[in-house]
């Protein structure tokens, strides 16, 4: 409470205090240097009777005093240091604003509890000296200047006791304040329409004369009672606010485990991230190592063939070393022995082979050399003779064989470089790793539909989205309304959810419009919903048999439109697409009629029995036909027995209205009557039932009879 009991000027308990027009405190004292004037001297009337027990405020207000200030250049006012508003002085100056007494017991209650000190309650002082004594029977707190004057020691006093003065003790009665304007008459009166306190001259004469006025006891008491109200309005404000507080409070505590928790996990994938980054050094290292290694080998190897080559030449020269010694010209120029050539005969019709050895010395060393030669070339070979070479020129012509082929068999080049030929791109992971920071964890936007890239397939339609910029998203949710609710609310189902850009929804309603829109989730939850796409699907069925829900003997052909069956007995085919709503129609042509078969068409709930004719439960409902007649038949009961049969090449239509819950069966375009269906939530099938002795193919995609529409009304 101690910034409500300070002067905003000089920031200490206020000291007699004067309350503004804006409702501000200020000191008396302080009051002084707030003054301002649009020109002149400043005349504050100090020396002028003071007035501070009036309540009354017959100052201009602020707008007032704008247009007063514009017409009046010379104009003394006091400027509120808390709202800088500015208050013309009257002649009276500062002593013409009221004295906040309220405030000034206030203080004094105030710092007397906290110092301990008790002041004089008759002091006419504005700051009253410290209480000397206290009368217990007077209850009233006296210095020693006022004790002597008011309360002295004889006559009826006498007996009073007089005590050390404690805050204990019950304050004294506020002193009687006094009119303003009539000095010498007391204040018993309110003013409604003024909001002042007035004595009854004010209201016989002065100028509250003829207004509403109020007890003064009882507008105390009731804008007390005001006060209270306002107060317990403001505590209960406060007590939520300091519920509030605590509520932030252990909010702190929260956060500081959220952020651990984060931190926590920040760790673990940077730790994660350093592995990573370890195993792939270890990757990279073992990489740089093979390659090593190779181009290692690659050397050795080409240095094992160099070492053999010049192995092979010192060997040679040595031995050519050895020859140019030789002093001995017959040794030196001594012939080679020719070929020695031997031919083998054979018995036909196998090829007599040529066996040629060719016999030389070198290094002391015998060889020999055998040529493989058909008969076709034996005169050509036993007719070829060898010069007698000399041992001088064998050996010359190898040395010089071997100068001429040596660019072409020692490679003077390395086999591989020294340099390793790769480099390491660290651009793309260090930009990564730049950019690697928190994003703001909020519901992702609303994705953006690609109209363009969605399509209708039949009944199946295509969705395709993309994210916007900046969006955080763990995966999408695509919803779709077929419009048939009842209510006006959009009824939107929920029937994809994963991360995957695109989906497919099939299975949909022909010739229905729906609408569709794609939501965005994340840990924040979901986002809002994409713009709106209308799709619409075919407006005639196209579907096949089922062999997912066939019975096992049933055959299937001809992309599954065409179906027989192993069997002799009655096995039963559903159609891959269910209807719940719509007018449908489709045709079955029988392909071939052996017998006396009855085959059945109609409609079937997904759950009929698949081992016995159709309609023998009581989720089919369809029309059996032989050579000569046809029935209806539902929950094994016949009915309709019409005559005319059916033969290779005969037609039997099926037409559905689930709209009127209804099927109509045609024979060869002729109409052969209709079964009412159940008002049931559930989809029907397209239902076929034969054996082995009959085969028919369906057709789809076709436009409803010239009759469907009378029919349907």
């Amino acid at each position: 409470m101690e910034e409500e009991l300070t002067c905003p000027v000089c920031k200490n308990p206020f000291t007699d205090p004067i309350v503004l027009p804006c409702s501000h405190s200020i000191c008396m004292g302080c009051s002084q240097s707030s003054v301002t004037a649009t020109g002149g001297d400043v005349s504050t009337n100090s020396n002028g009777i003071s007035h501070g027990d009036s309540d009354e405020t017959p100052y201009a207000s602020l707008y007032e005093f704008n247009h007063l200030y514009q017409s009046i250049g010379n104009l003394p006012c006091l400027k509120c240091p808390t709202c800088k508003r500015l208050f013309p002085l009257d002649i009276r100056g500062i002593n013409g604003f009221p004295r906040n007494r309220l405030l000034e017991n206030i203080v004094n209650r105030y710092y007397a509890k906290s110092n301990g000190i008790v002041y004089c309650q008759l002091c006419d002082e504005n700051q009253p000296s410290q209480a000397t004594v206290m009368c217990e029977q007077c209850e009233v707190a006296y210095c020693d200047r006022c004790c002597k004057t008011c309360h002295p020691s004889r006559g009826p006093l006498a007996k009073h006791s007089l005590v050390a003065p404690t805050i204990s003790k019950s304050p004294c009665k506020p002193s009687v304040l006094k009119c303003g304007r009539h000095n010498e008459e007391n204040i018993s009166m309110y003013c409604v329409f003024c909001r002042t306190p007035v004595c009854y001259v004010c209201l016989e004469k002065g100028q509250h004369s003829g207004h509403e006025v109020k007890a003064l006891g009882a507008m105390f008491k009731e804008q007390k009672g005001e006060l209270m109200t306002n107060v317990k309005l403001l505590g209960a404000k406060n007590s939520e606010l300091k519920t509030f507080i605590q509520k932030l409070d252990g909010s702190c505590s929260i956060i500081q485990e959220n952020g651990l928790e984060f931190e926590a996990c920040i760790v673990a994938q940077c730790d994660a991230l350093i592995n990573f980054i370890q195993q792939r050094k270890v990757e990279l290292i073992e990489a740089i190592t093979t390659e090593m290694n190779s181009k290692i080998q690659k050397v050795k190897e080409q240095m094992k063939s160099c070492d053999k080559k010049v192995q092979n030449v010192a060997g040679l020269i040595q031995y050519a070393n050895e020859c140019l010694q030789e002093t001995d010209a017959a040794s030196f120029l001594l012939p080679v022995p020719p070929p020695i050539n031997i031919i083998y005969l054979v018995p036909p019709p196998i090829n007599i082979i040529y066996l040629s050895f060719v016999r030389t010395e070198w290094a002391g060393l015998a060889s020999s050399q055998m040529e493989l030669v058909s008969s076709a070339k034996l005169k050509a070979v036993s007719g070829r003779t060898s010069p007698a070479l000399q041992v001088a020129n064998s050996l010359n012509g190898r040395i010089t064989s071997l100068t001429n082929q040596w660019s072409k068999d020692v490679k003077m080049e390395p086999a591989t470089g020294v340099e390793l030929e790769l480099t390491l791109d660290t651009s793309g992971a260090r930009a990564a790793l730049h950019d690697l920071h928190f994003i703001e964890l909020k519901a992702p936007m609303a994705p953006e539909i690609m109209p363009d890239e969605c399509t209708v397939t039949n009944n199946a339609i295509t969705l395709s989205w993309k994210p916007r910029n900046q969006s955080c998203v763990d995966g999408y949710v695509v919803e779709i309304d077929d419009g048939t609710s009842s209510g006006k609310e959009d009824h939107f189902l929920e029937v994809y959810r994963g991360n995957s850009q695109e989906c497919t929804v099939s299975g949909l309603q022909f010739n229905s419009t729906y609408r569709a829109r794609v939501k965005g989730f994340n840990k924040a939850g979901q986002g809002a919903p994409s713009d709106e796409v209308y799709l619409t699907t075919s407006d005639v069925a196209w579907f096949s048999l089922d062999p997912a829900t066939a019975h096992p003997d049933i055959v299937l052909t001809n992309e599954n439109t065409t179906t027989t069956c192993t069997s002799f007995d009655d096995r039963v085919v559903l159609g891959n697409i269910g209807f719940s709503r719509g007018c449908h129609y489709w045709e079955v042509t029988i392909d071939r009629y052996d017998g006396n078969p009855d085959p059945a068409v109609g409609v079937a709930l997904g759950s009929t029995i698949k081992d016995s004719i159709l309609g023998k439960d009581n989720k089919a409902w369809c029309m059996y036909i032989d050579s000569s007649r046809s029935w209806f038949r539902h929950n094994n009961e016949h009915s309709n027995r019409r005559d005319g049969g059916v033969d290779v090449g005969s037609v039997i239509g099926v037409l559905l209205d689930v709209t009127n819950h209804k099927v109509t069966f045609y024979l060869n375009d002729q109409k052969r009557g209709t079964m009412r269906l159940p008002n049931i939530p559930e989809a029907f099938y397209a239902a076929f039932s034969l054996s082995r002795n009959v085969q028919i193919t369906l057709h789809t995609g076709l436009e409803l009879p010239d009759d469907a529409y009378n029919n349907s009304k």
